[in-house]
């Protein structure tokens, strides 16, 4: 049975009940398989969330979620109790970890706008939003002389986005619209079913992870450095404060 992603429409509901469908004791290591998450698993850049599921005696602490056939394994300890597949759960996540790790990812995102606006058509390959320095790195090169002003033509785009306070949207979109709006569709993004799809200011991107609502919640992020190395560029960005 798969995994209901709760988190993927719903990515400010931070509590909701479910069923264990399967529980796997290894040592002091529990993993716990539901009908349905609002935790999100490990991938895409982001890191997932933490947080309790508790049940009639059971409480759980989750410290580690990933995903693996449509199955979401949300990893940790038994604190008190026990559970057993069938049984009803409440799930609750961390909610300042979730809008952090989501301020980043979306963080990321308006980088890539900002590269748009900018006038450089670099391409993304990979976006890496932990906090140990979130950065997102671009096919092609970037000459050494022109990185400076690069990276304030950045900035000066970043700031006019969030200035708007423009909506962040995320929706599914059907596989024969996907490239007629626009979106740069990495070759790892299936296209035999809906993909799902993050706009901002009408730039569109394939992406599975969480999101905060506004570009306005975005103000204090700033462009660290532009590096190019073995054809390819580095923008790491940061966040000052997020509330």
């Amino acid at each position: 049975m798969t995994t209901t992603l709760h988190y993927l429409g719903a990515p400010l509901c931070y509590e909701i009940g479910a069923t264990v469908t399967e529980i796997v004791q290894r040592g002091a290591r529990t993993t716990i398989v539901l009908d349905a998450t609002i935790f999100y698993p490990q991938g895409g850049g982001q890191p997932c969330d933490v947080g309790t599921i508790r049940g009639r005696t059971l409480v759980f602490e989750v410290d580690s979620v990933t995903q693996a056939d449509g199955r979401v394994l949300h990893e940790g300890c038994v604190l008190d109790g026990t559970a057993d597949a069938g049984d009803a759960v409440s799930l609750s996540i961390d909610i300042k970890r979730r809008h952090t790790n989501s301020a980043r990812h979306s963080g990321g995102h308006l980088l890539l706008n900002a590269m748009r606006d900018a006038g450089r058509t670099l391409v993304a390959t990979k976006g890496y939003h932990f906090p140990d320095g979130p950065y997102v790195e671009f096919a092609g090169p970037v000459p050494e002389t022109e990185r400076d002003s690069l990276r304030e033509r950045l900035q000066r785009e970043i700031d006019r986005l969030i200035s708007l306070d423009l909506p962040i949207v995320a929706m599914m979109i059907e596989p024969s619209e996907v490239r007629a709006i626009g979106a740069h569709v990495p070759a790892n993004v299936a296209l035999d079913r809906p993909t799902r799809v993050v706009t901002i200011d009408g730039f569109s991107q394939p992406c599975g992870g969480t999101h905060v609502r506004s570009t306005g919640e975005l103000r204090g992020l700033r462009v660290e450095k532009i590096r190019s190395k073995k054809g390819d560029t580095r923008v790491s960005y940061a966040i000052a404060t997020i509330p």
